[in-house]
C-alpha cells in the first residue's frame, strides 16, 4: 500500500516520502525548469517501481511535460531555457515577437537581443538575463584528483615556477619568476642586497611624504632605488621594509657605497631631509639596516651648492650623520652635479632627482602616480571633502578606491565639515614661560579604559600665549609643565568647535 501511495503522489497534489516523513510538493513547482527542492532534501527522496529505487526531483522524467504550455506562457518567467514560453507577449516583451530585451555590455543601453541567442550557454547581457536557466542551474563541479610532482614545487628554489609551451619539468619548458633576494634562471643564488627596515617620526601629522630610498656608489651612481608615500597620521607605526641591489653581480667591492634616503613634501614637491647610511661591511653578501626616521620641521639646507664647488644643487647635512653632501637639482646628478640627465623622462610639474638603470626617479605630485607619473588616481576626483580639505589615496599596490582625509586650516571630520577645537594657553610675564610643554587630551569611555592623546607644543622666545587644537573628542586637558600638571578642561559632554 505504502508502494501504492508513493508512486500515485509523486507529481500530485500529495506527498513524496523523505526519509520517511511526508513533504508537501505543490503542482506549480513541478517541471517548470527550475530545481525547487534544497539538494539535500531531494538526494533522499525516492519512489518505488519494478523494485528498482531511483533518486527523484521536482524535475525529474519532465520529457514529456513542455515548459511552454497555457500555464506558462506570458507569465513573466521564463520557464523554458530560452525563454521560448516568453516570446509574443507584446505587453511583457518590448521586443516581442523575435527577441528580449538586452543591457549591452558593451554600449550600456537597452537593446533587443535575437530569440536565438537566448540560452545558448553565452551570456550576452549584463546579468545573465539571457542565460536565466544557465545561471541558476550552476553546480559546484568535482574534478578528479590531480597528481602533483614534488620536484616542481621546488624547482624555483625561493620563486615562483610556470611553464612555457609542454608541461614539461625541463630547463627548457619552464621559467621562474625570482623574488628580489634571489637570481638565476632557477634562482639558486642569492643575490648580493641591502635590506632596509624603517619606521619615521613626525611633529607635523598634515603632510603627505615622499621617501626615496636609494643605492649609490662613491662614483654617484645610483645602482637601485625604491619609492614609498607615506601619510604620518595613517603610517607613523608603518614598518618599511625595501630590498635594494647591485647593479653588477658580484658587485664591485673596489667602490664604497651608502643608502641615501631622500624625503619630500609630495603636496609641494619641497625638499625636506635625507639620511645616509654608509655601507661599512663591504665583505657581507646582505647587510641589514634597521632605524627610526625623524623628520625635522624645516628643510635641512645648508647652502648654495656653488658655495663649496658644486654646479647645480644644494650642500646639505644628512639628519643622523650631520655630514655634509651635494644634493643635485632635478635632471641633474654626478659628483659636483655637473652631468645633465639627458634620459628623464618624467613627466611636466613633477621632480626628477636621477636615473637607475636606464630608468628615470620620479617624483610624482598628487594625485598623480606610476614610474614617470603620467596616470592619475582616480579615488580623489572631484574632491569629496569640504573647506580645502586634502584627498590622499591610499597607496596603490593596496587599493584603488580608498583615501585618507587631511584637513587643513583647523578644520576636521570626515569630510572636514566642522571646526576644530582650540585651547589658548597663556603664561604671566612675571612667571617663568616654558620652552615646550605637553597637553594630556584624556577621552572617557563609557565600556573601556579611558584613551590618551598627548600633544607636544614649542614656546618661541617672544611669546607668552600658544594656541592648541584638537580633532578628537576629549572631556579633560592637562597641561603638564616640568612634571607638574595643570587641569586646563573638564567637560562632562564634548562639544565641537569650541574656544577655550
Amino acid at each position: 500500500m505504502a508502494d501504492e501511495v508513493a508512486s500515485q503522489c509523486l507529481f500530485g497534489v500529495g506527498n513524496t516520502y523523505l526519509e520517511g516523513t511526508p513533504t508537501s510538493l505543490s503542482f506549480p513547482i513541478v517541471c517548470d525548469g527550475f530545481i525547487e527542492v534544497n539538494k539535500h532534501m531531494f538526494a533522499d527522496v525516492m519512489y518505488w517501481n519494478d523494485n528498482k529505487t531511483e533518486l527523484v526531483t521536482d524535475e525529474t522524467h519532465c520529457e514529456e511535460w513542455p515548459c511552454n504550455n497555457i500555464y506558462t506562457r506570458c507569465d513573466g518567467f521564463w520557464n523554458c531555457q530560452d525563454g521560448n514560453d516568453e516570446l509574443n507577449c507584446p505587453l511583457l516583451n518590448p521586443c516581442s515577437p523575435d527577441g528580449f530585451e538586452c543591457l549591452s555590455p558593451e554600449t550600456f543601453k537597452i537593446t533587443c537581443l535575437p530569440a536565438f541567442k537566448a540560452g545558448g550557454n553565452h551570456t550576452d547581457c549584463i546579468g545573465g538575463t539571457d542565460e536565466r536557466f544557465y545561471c541558476r542551474n550552476k553546480r559546484n563541479t568535482i574534478f578528479s584528483p590531480m597528481k602533483l610532482d614534488r620536484n616542481e614545487a621546488w624547482f624555483c628554489n625561493r620563486g615562483i615556477p610556470f611553464f612555457f609551451g609542454e608541461r614539461k619539468l625541463t630547463d627548457e619548458n619552464i621559467r621562474c619568476l625570482c623574488p628580489a633576494s634571489y637570481y638565476g634562471n632557477r634562482c639558486q643564488f642569492q643575490a648580493q642586497r641591502v635590506d632596509i627596515l624603517f619606521r619615521f617620526r613626525t611633529f607635523d601629522f598634515r603632510m603627505v611624504f615622499e621617501f626615496v630610498i636609494m643605492l649609490i656608489d662613491n662614483t654617484s651612481q645610483i645602482h637601485s632605488f625604491a619609492q614609498r608615500e607615506l601619510l604620518p597620521m595613517r603610517d607613523c607605526n608603518l614598518r618599511v621594509d625595501v630590498t635594494l641591489s647591485y647593479s653588477q653581480r658580484p658587485k664591485d667591492n673596489s667602490l664604497s657605497y651608502v643608502i641615501r634616503i631622500d624625503t619630500f613634501n609630495k603636496l609641494t614637491l619641497e625638499y625636506h631631509a635625507s639620511w645616509l647610511f654608509p655601507i661599512q661591511i663591504s665583505v657581507l653578501p646582505v647587510y641589514r639596516i634597521s632605524t627610526i626616521l625623524s623628520l625635522l620641521n624645516r628643510p635641512a639646507t645648508i647652502a648654495e651648492c656653488s658655495t663649496f664647488g658644486c654646479v647645480h644643487g644644494d650642500c646639505v647635512l644628512a639628519v643622523n650623520t650631520r655630514e655634509s653632501f651635494y644634493r643635485c637639482s632635478a635632471s641633474w646628478s654626478g659628483v659636483d652635479c655637473n652631468k645633465r640627465i639627458d634620459s628623464c623622462n618624467c613627466a611636466p610639474r613633477t621632480h626628477c632627482i636621477g636615473s637607475s638603470n636606464n630608468r628615470s626617479i620620479c617624483v610624482c605630485p598628487l594625485p598623480m602616480f606610476g614610474s614617470r607619473c603620467y596616470l592619475k588616481r582616480s579615488s580623489c576626483n572631484p574632491n569629496p571633502y569640504e573647506n580645502e580639505g586634502i584627498c590622499v589615496p591610499t597607496d596603490v599596490r593596496i587599493s584603488e578606491n580608498n583615501f585618507t582625509c587631511l584637513c587643513q586650516g583647523g578644520f576636521t571630520g570626515i569630510r572636514c565639515k566642522y571646526r576644530q577645537s582650540f585651547i589658548e594657553i597663556s603664561f604671566s610675564k612675571a612667571n617663568y614661560v616654558p620652552d615646550s610643554f605637553y597637553v594630556h587630551f584624556i577621552t572617557v569611555l563609557h565600556d573601556n579604559d579611558p584613551i590618551r592623546a598627548i600633544v607636544t607644543k614649542k614656546i618661541a622666545y617672544d611669546q607668552d600665549s600658544v594656541v592648541i587644537g584638537m580633532s578628537d573628542e576629549f572631556h579633560l586637558a592637562f597641561i603638564d609643565i616640568n612634571k607638574i600638571y595643570y587641569l586646563g578642561v573638564i567637560q562632562t559632554d564634548y562639544i565641537s568647535s569650541k574656544y577655550y
